[in-house]
């Protein structure tokens, strides 16, 4: 008789905790989140630049004669300040006031006198690299640049100065040119 006490004891302890195991559970039964967002497009800043400097003209000083079709002066399309662009197309297209050079890929020059020169673009070294063709009214083949993860790039160009269509460098008429150029960039 003396384990009663234990085996009641036992007994209302188990009583307890099968209790306690068949309790309800009283919670939050679901939840919801409102997501927002504003997508923006990827973005650059990007400048002409000779150098090391920053320009809106490329200066190629005098060019003689001898220089028409050889002689080119580098420069970059810069990009600073990129955000979310992996890479950026580059095309040039005829500049306020410039042309085309008839029949040919070349930008046409103007000045006070006809030079009979024009101007090729070059993505990369001139003559071996990709050559942007003028086309009239819209932007030339494009070259691309790979941007993604970092927040400044460049591209290397060429500028050369060539006879103009149908005249040839011993053709050339001495006197100041100039060839209006526009660079027209696409983000992706």
């Amino acid at each position: 008789m003396k384990h009663t006490p234990f085996f009641l004891a036992l007994a209302l302890c188990g009583g307890l905790f099968t209790h306690t195991a068949h309790a309800d559970i009283v919670g939050t039964p679901s939840l919801s989140a409102k997501f927002v967002t504003t997508v923006v497009a990827g973005t650059c800043s990007a400048t002409v630049k000779q150098g090391s400097t920053t320009t809106d003209t490329i200066n190629f000083g005098d060019v003689f004669k001898s220089d028409i079709g050889t002689r080119t002066e580098p420069f970059k399309i810069a990009f600073t300040g990129c955000a979310g662009v992996d890479s950026a197309k580059i095309a040039a297209q005829a500049g306020s006031g410039n042309t085309c050079d008839s029949n040919s890929a070349s930008f046409a020059t103007t000045g006070t006198v006809n030079t009979h020169t024009a101007v090729e673009i070059w993505g990369g070294a001139a003559g071996s690299g990709t050559q942007l063709a003028c086309t009239s009214g819209t932007p030339s083949n494009t070259v691309t640049t790979a941007i993604k993860g970092a927040s400044t790039a460049e591209y290397a160009m060429n500028a050369r100065w060539v006879a103009a269509s149908g005249y040839t460098a011993a053709q050339a008429v001495a006197g100041d040119a100039s060839s209006a150029i526009t660079f027209v960039v696409t983000y992706e």
